[in-house]
């Protein structure tokens, strides 16, 4: 494979693959990628290094200056806005457009590459045909461009004709996504002072002008009355891209068929308005039924949910009129089809735990939970056992077994073992992490395993090793060694722990066929096994060692001859990599210069931790004094 010299790094490049699984980012255009990009996609692999600008030309790396008049750009914004040479081709005039966004021409071209640079106009990604002012880096979508000024009746608000206004730093409120949004185009309302972002405005397909003719087009009625909502809704249609509005029932994005009050701008899915029920028997309350409520019941114009304790302001919910008792709709839906699923409601997971409910957690902002068995974060809306405001436990944890046999420990059976609040931390056996949660543990050999390395296995079956392989995206190993290139890589790389088997991802392929100089006569075919005569009698031709028969294997047919795969891959990549083997004494350097720090860091922790210790002792003896001090004064 060539190598890519390329003016943006001192050493030459090498095109690598990477599994799906493995995201790396890129140096020039900090977007993340996985896999090997196509041609057609990564043209910044080889980009033009010289602009043209009215005074001069000159070449640089990360950025393009103009030393005449100290004019600066991006690198990546200057590939990403170059015409190609097909564009110019095909526009032999640019087009140029006046817009109430910018105070400058904005001319239109291609947008080609990879980037991360957003439409000024909704703050979406940019791709494809733009307007933009390459002085400014300022941008706009072709659509968001050619915005009409005027929208004389949108759907979500029939009532006046909305104006096309850009928001110059002052901010306004969209009323269809409920959010606060800044330097953004926006359709509004002079008489009724409502804001609808573009993409809010722009989601709507049908029907965008409602007519009578248009009315047979959708399945099912077109207004309905429906119990979660004071006033009638109207069916509509709407697409996925760059929305934030959310239905009110379960909280998720819109997105397809919903139904909408043009007078509140009130949205819910279709599937949800058909299947939310006005009145549900909950474990949470059993004592009475609740009842569906579309407005707030209080006088405050809020409620606290019994579920997820946050506090919810002018929002419907479930609610029961006689105890004052509350759940936001998606908690009471959430957990209910979990009881009617046969989940569990109360649990003891583990005799030093008290029992727990089930319930739907919501992270709240700026505080972080642990789960109180593998001391995780839990940072997303899940199902989870909960005490209120104290303890939250993982759904998997809670079903974790009291002893495992794993393929990362074959030698003994592990045991769970729960954590105290009087436990120290521990490094996980497979992936060296320090953990301060629970473990699976074999006294005998000293082995601990992580809950997260727990529920890993091996799911990978390749010809070069008698085990199947677990993935990791970060080596456990320090300086892990593949045992197919035989180089040093931490990330991307499939390993069998007990037997400290490595193989990168870009590894894992093998030739289906091979010539060798130790059998000329015939090209040599990979098999994925071959036995003849006695399994137990089976030898590799080239080192005439005794060769596992369930292992795969390179073989001429004609000749009988039949090789281990390593001995033919390895010894051809030896030979044909002789300069590739040799030791970088830099790279080693470096290497101990890490383990050196990462030792260091094993010591400071170490120190922080009993330094932390003697703090909370000296607080707690300076609580006593002044406890005593106290009681000698009165």
């Amino acid at each position: 494979m060539a190598n890519l010299a390329h003016p943006g790094h001192q050493h030459a490049l090498i095109q690598q693959e990477i599994s799906e699984n493995c995201r790396v980012a890129c140096s020039m255009c900090v977007l993340c990628f996985s896999g090997i990009p196509s041609a057609d996609k990564a043209p910044l692999a080889s980009p033009t290094l010289t602009l043209t600008h009215p005074h001069t030309r000159q070449t640089l790396y990360d950025d393009y200056n103009c030393g005449d008049c100290s004019f600066s750009l991006a690198a990546n914004f200057a590939i990403a806005t170059l015409s190609t040479p097909q564009d110019e081709q095909q526009e032999e005039k640019e087009d140029v457009i006046e817009h109430i966004s910018h105070e400058h021409p904005l001319t239109s071209f291609h947008v080609n590459v990879p980037n991360w640079f957003m439409c000024r106009g909704c703050w979406l990604r940019i791709s494809g045909r733009v307007y933009g002012c390459r002085r400014c880096l300022f941008l706009l979508h072709e659509s968001c461009a050619r915005a009409p000024r005027t929208n004389p009746r949108h759907p979500f608000h029939p009532q006046h004709p909305l104006t096309l206004v850009f928001d110059c730093g002052k901010g306004f409120h969209c009323q269809a996504c409920d959010t606060e949004r800044h330097n953004y185009l926006a359709y509004y309302c002079h008489e009724c002072r409502v804001h609808l972002d573009m993409a809010c405005a722009s989601a709507i397909s049908f029907p965008s002008h409602p007519s009578p003719e248009r009315e047979h087009e959708a399945e099912g009625p077109t207004m309905i009355q429906h119990f979660s909502h004071r006033h009638p809704l109207k069916f509509m249609h709407l697409s996925t891209v760059g929305t934030d509005i959310r239905c009110q029932v379960c909280e998720l994005n819109i997105s397809g068929e919903l139904y909408c009050c043009p007078e509140c701008i009130f949205f819910v899915h279709k599937l949800c308005a058909d299947e939310l029920p006005q009145e549900i028997a909950h474990y949470l309350h059993a004592e009475h039924p609740l009842t569906y409520q579309g407005e707030c019941q209080y006088k405050s114009g809020g409620f606290r949910c019994n579920c997820c304790l946050r506090e919810y302001i002018g929002k419907a919910s479930f609610h029961c009129e006689r105890c004052h008792f509350d759940l936001d709709p998606k908690c009471a839906m959430q957990t209910h089809s979990a009881f009617q699923g046969g989940i569990a409601t109360k649990i003891q997971a583990f005799s030093y735990l008290p029992t727990m409910t089930l319930s739907y957690f919501k992270p709240k902002k700026n505080l972080i939970y642990l789960c109180v068995v593998c001391m995780q974060p839990i940072t997303t809306e899940c199902l989870t056992y909960r005490l209120p405001d104290t303890m939250v436990l993982h759904m998997s944890c809670a079903q974790q077994p009291l002893e495992l046999e794993h393929p990362f420990h074959p030698q003994h059976q592990l045991k769970f073992l729960p954590r105290s609040t009087s436990a120290q931390h521990f490094y996980c056996s497979a992936c060296h992490v320090k953990s301060e949660g629970s473990a699976f543990h074999c006294a005998e050999c000293e082995f601990l395993l992580d809950l997260a390395c727990a529920s890993l296995k091996p799911t990978l079956k390749h010809h070069r090793h008698e085990h199947s392989l677990a993935y990791f995206q970060r080596s456990p190993y320090k300086y892990p060694r593949g045992n197919a290139c035989r180089r040093s890589s931490r990330i991307d790389v499939y390993c069998c722990l007990p037997c400290n088997f490595n193989l990168h991802h870009k590894c894992l392929a093998l030739p289906p066929i091979i010539e060798h100089e130790r059998h000329p006569y015939h090209p040599l075919v990979l098999f994925d096994k071959f036995v003849q005569g006695d399994p137990n009698d089976q030898y590799c031709d080239f080192c005439e060692e005794i060769r596992n028969p369930d292992h795969g294997v390179y073989r001429c047919d004609e000749c009988w001859y039949t090789t281990h795969i390593d001995c033919i891959i390895s010894r051809s990549e030896e030979e044909g990599n002789t300069s590739e083997q040799i030791e970088d004494p830099r790279l080693t350097k470096l290497n101990e210069e890490i383990a050196g720090l990462e030792e260091m860091i094993k010591v400071v922790e170490t120190n922080l931790e009993a330094l932390t210790e003697n703090m909370e002792a000296l607080n707690v003896r300076g609580e006593r004094i002044l406890k005593r001090e106290h009681k000698k004064s009165l």
